[in-house]
């Protein structure tokens, strides 16, 4: 995570795509997973939690209730439309 946001923050747009395909590839989705990719604009982490999160909506429900507010609208939307 503190790797992530150094990449973030001095915008090293490499380290933060290397970054991005390691969590795609071997870190489940979990509770803060979206979360994290949202703080981070990974976009591709970000689609890969709300396919995983929709597919199993009961489990994490709770989790999206918490992120639906008004910065994270636009992504929610594509869980309840």
């Amino acid at each position: 995570s503190a790797l992530v946001r150094w990449a973030h923050k001095y915008e090293a747009d490499s380290l933060k795509t290397l970054i991005e395909d390691h969590l795609i590839k071997d870190v489940p989705v979990k509770t803060g997973s979206l979360a994290h990719a949202l703080s981070y604009s990974l976009l591709r982490r970000r689609a890969q939690c709300l396919k995983a999160m929709v597919a199993d909506l009961r489990e994490h429900v709770d989790e999206l209730g918490l992120l639906a507010k008004r910065e994270t609208l636009q992504e929610m939307e594509t869980v309840w439309p």
